[in-house]
């Protein structure tokens, strides 16, 4: 992702952010966030580019693109489309664990007349401001995670399979310790080569891929809700070295560190 902006939403009071374009041209410039997004067409058509590869989308399509994906998205004729962009920390916990999404996926979930009710319901909790707004929000968002993960589930690129559960579910609760294939493979109880086979057959990565993005994604929620120093952060996250750090984010997200954290506070 080298040379792609990575855009930082301002979330304010509310838990989601959800914003209406409309026009011909760069509707979506290219870039990428740590966030999973909705995006609905309500007029119009566009092609979006999600990844590699471009998907032509119209009127009441809709489309969910996982976090850390790069997109962008031009109409030639006139668009109208309505984002909704929700923070991983929002993914509410009785949802199954979209880190399984299939890394090929196709975003484009198109017309869907259930999904289309329950973001309807979520942009017009949005829009007015009352009591227990955020509350209503992610009670919304709840039902809202569950039912698109019911959807990849039934396409079958929501995988699952109890010893790759077992060692996702080790992973993230061990990333700062040093973690070996050879380890977790021992942990299911399975050799290292079906092991690992398996794990990326499921998840579409290897297990050592896997425990890296989780270190970038958890050494990002520290740089955004903490002080912590990038030494205490890279210590945290099971890095061995900052240097070693440094490297693998960069490698990750486009961006060092310190550059990612300097961007995080500018307007």
């Amino acid at each position: 992702m080298h040379g792609i902006l990575e855009k930082k939403e301002e979330f304010g009071a509310k838990p989601i952010r959800i914003t209406l374009q409309s026009g011909p041209g760069q509707l979506i410039c290219p870039h990428w966030h740590s966030y999973f997004e909705y995006i609905e067409i309500l007029e119009g058509a566009m092609t979006i580019t999600v990844g590699q590869t471009s998907y032509p989308v119209s009127r009441g399509d809709i489309v969910f693109i996982h976090s850390g994906l790069f997109h962008a998205g031009h109409s030639k004729n006139g668009c109208m489309l309505r984002a909704l962009v929700v923070p991983a920390s929002e993914w509410n916990g009785s949802a199954p664990d979209l880190s399984f999404l299939m890394a090929d996926y196709n975003p484009v979930i198109g017309k869907n007349a259930e999904l289309s009710q329950l973001l309807t319901l979520v942009y017009k909790e949005y829009s007015v401001e009352h009591a227990y707004q955020s509350a209503a929000i992610r009670a919304l968002l709840s039902l809202l995670n569950i039912y698109i993960c019911r959807i990849f589930a039934l396409t079958g690129e929501l995988k699952h399979n109890a010893a790759v559960k077992k060692a996702a579910e080790f992973i993230l609760k061990n990333f700062s310790s040093d973690i070996t294939v050879e380890e977790l493979a021992d942990h299911v109880n399975l050799s290292k080569f079906h092991f690992s086979r398996l794990f990326k057959e499921i998840t579409g990565l290897s297990p050592i891929v896997y425990l890296t993005r989780v270190r970038i994604s958890r050494a990002i929620v520290l740089m955004e809700q903490t002080d912590l120093t990038m030494t205490e952060i890279s210590s945290a996250c099971g890095f061995s070295s900052p240097n070693y750090f440094n490297r693998v984010f960069k490698a990750f997200t486009g961006s060092t560190p310190h550059k990612y954290k300097k961007l995080m506070y500018q307007p």
